[in-house]
C-alpha cells in the first residue's frame, strides 16, 4: 500500500498541515483496513512521517526510512540547505511556483540534472506543484516544531529500522544519516552516485533492499 500523502496528491485534509495531521491520517487508513502491525517505510517528508509512526512501537514491526533525519535537523542544517540550493527559505525550494522553480528543485534532488524542456516543466508545476501550496509551504514552516516533539521519545524504544541514503544527497547530506543512525542504531546502507531522489535514481535496489530487510527475521 503506497498512500498519497495529505496534499501530494488527490489527498486533503481540512485539519492543519503539520506532521501530526499526516501521521494520523495514515493511522486512520490503517485501522480503516482492520490492521493491527504493519511495516512501513518512508521517503524525504515521509520519513518524517514514518519516524513518527515509530513513535507507536507495539503497532510497528519493522521500518525504513530513507533520506530523511528524523529529529535530527538543526536551524544550521536548514541554513546550509538554504546556501546550497541559493535560496532564501526552505520552503522556496520545496513548493516551486512556475517551471523554473521546479527545475531548480529537480537539480537538488538527483545526482544530475535532467534536461527539461520548458512546456514539461511548466506542466509539472501545474499538474502537481500548483495545487495546494499554502498547505505544503505550512508543512515545511512547521517541521521544526514537529521536530522538538518527536526528540522527546527515547530512541532505545524504537522499533528496528533501516535507513537507506544516497551518498550525494544534498537535501539531507550522508552526515545527517550517519548522525541519525548512531542515534538510534540501526544501520544505514549509502547507496554510490546516488543524491536524494533515491527511488527514482535507484528503483531496483531500493525496493531489494526493502525486501530483503522486511523478510528477514
Amino acid at each position: 500500500m503506497a498512500p498519497d500523502l495529505l496534499w501530494f496528491g488527490e489527498s486533503y485534509s481540512d485539519n492543519s498541515a503539520q506532521l501530526a495531521t499526516q501521521t494520523n491520517a495514515i493511522w486512520q487508513l490503517v485501522d480503516k483496513l482492520k490492521l493491527n502491525k504493519i511495516d512501513v517505510a518512508g521517503i524525504s517528508y515521509g520519513g518524517f512521517i514514518t519516524y513518527d509512526m515509530m513513535l507507536t512501537p507495539e503497532r510497528i514491526n519493522k521500518a525504513v526510512i530513507i533520506a530523511s533525519p528524523g529529529p535530527l535537523f538543526n536551524d544550521q542544517d536548514l541554513n546550509d540547505l538554504i546556501k546550497r540550493a541559493g535560496i532564501q527559505s526552505p520552503e522556496e525550494l520545496f513548493v516551486p511556483n512556475n517551471g523554473d522553480d521546479v527545475k531548480r528543485l529537480y537539480d537538488n534532488v538527483f545526482i544530475s540534472k535532467k534536461i527539461i524542456p520548458d512546456f514539461i516543466a511548466n506542466q509539472i508545476y501545474l499538474d502537481y506543484f500548483s495545487q495546494w501550496k499554502p498547505q505544503r509551504t505550512q508543512l515545511i514552516k512547521t517541521l521544526p516544531n514537529d521536530r522538538d516533539r518527536i526528540q522527546q521519545y527515547d530512541p532505545k524504544k524504537l522499533p528496528q529500522t533501516l535507513l537507506i541514503w544516497g551518498e550525494n544527497d544534498q537535501i539531507f547530506p550522508l552526515k545527517s544519516g550517519i548522525k541519525l543512525s548512531q542515534y538510534i542504531q540501526a544501520p544505514i546502507v549509502v547507496l554510490p552516485k546516488t543524491a536524494h531522489g533515491i527511488t527514482n535514481e535507484q528503483p531496483a535496489i531500493t525496493a531489494n533492499l526493502i525486501d530483503n530487510f522486511l523478510s528477514t527475521q
